[in-house]
């Protein structure tokens, strides 16, 4: 097992390149919208379908807190985290034999499990749990695939940093940041993720990339992408937006539900505390790429027991 905060994969220690923040030009993003009353909404114009996936409150009761934190399989299992476990919707039932209260986070690396427990870093894997790396960084945030795993977290008496690790070739300090990430979300191979007010993306071998500065945002806690689309979905918690690179639009979705995002196979899935729920919704992006008003239908919320194609 190897140690993040000792060498790297070239055997010597490294030094990340570091973000500056430079909040010059920023991106000046048009319109609010908010949906319309059902009546005025015309048969031709886009509506959007709200499931209720989970009623997390059956997961926890206070004084232990209710779910904040979920991902989604590349075959689409929905697991979410609770206090010391791991509960997959669709069978469910709790992944681990027991509870593991040092269990800090985790993410599906493809169709496989990644936990973060005690420190160190763990695939579940053909039946069994295979340590990876030991992982001495404060508020780690893991993004994964079939292939890499980012971990960004922050060393003793150093800046955060965002680390991608390969297995059978060891990992790398990719980039320092000025303050803690917000949020990083991985799609079609590109690291997305906030810090402040900013979006950026990062692919190894290539710049970093700036996608947005959003000045009304202190911090950005949650982050989606439809890259078919061109849509980033955002939330600061308190709220659900998406910003359309195309029209540039900067759209309020949900105005009092936020949370925890994700964007899996054209759909969008939120776990908000506000309502103690997990959802996923059908045609969002096609009803926020199309001109003209469009309404969410919550007519729809109920527990969706189909699989989904």
């Amino acid at each position: 097992m190897r140690n993040l905060e000792g060498e790297t994969k070239c055997g010597a220690r490294a030094k990340a390149p570091h973000l500056c923040l430079l909040l010059v030009g920023m991106l000046l993003l048009a319109g609010c919208a908010s949906a319309p009353d059902a009546q005025s909404l015309e048969a031709t114009q886009p509506s959007v379908d709200a499931y209720l996936l989970l009623d997390t409150r059956a997961l926890a009761s206070p004084p232990q807190p209710y779910p904040a934190h979920f991902d989604i399989a590349r075959n689409g299992a929905i697991v979410v985290q609770t206090t010391g476990n791991l509960y997959d919707v669709a069978p469910q039932a709790f992944l681990l034999s027991k509870d593991k209260p040092d269990l800090a986070t985790f993410a599906m690396a493809g169709d496989r499990v990644l936990t973060l427990v005690g420190g160190k870093l763990r695939l579940r894997e053909e039946g069994k749990w295979v340590d990876l790396l030991e992982v001495p960084l404060g508020d780690v945030k893991l993004a994964a695939d079939a292939k890499s795993i980012y971990i960004c977290g922050t060393p003793p008496d150093k800046d955060p940093t965002i680390f991608l690790y390969v297995r059978g070739k060891g990992y790398q300090a990719l980039l320092t940041l000025p303050q803690p990430m917000g949020a990083m979300c991985l799609c079609a191979e590109r690291l997305h993720f906030t810090v402040g007010p900013g979006i950026f993306s990062l692919k190894p071998g290539e710049k970093l990339r700036q996608e947005a500065i959003l000045p009304a945002f202190s911090q950005i806690s949650s982050l989606a992408v439809d890259e078919a689309n061109g849509i980033i979905y955002l939330s600061d918690g308190k709220a659900l937006f998406a910003l359309v690179r195309a029209s540039g639009k900067f759209i309020l979705i949900l105005p009092d539900v936020g949370g925890e995002i994700k964007f899996h196979e054209k759909s969008l899935y939120l776990l908000t505390q506000q309502m103690h729920a997990l959802f996923r919704f059908d045609g969002l992006s096609d009803a926020l790429t199309t001109e003209g008003p469009w309404l969410i239908d919550w007519g729809q919320k109920k527990e969706s027991k189909e699989e989904k194609k």
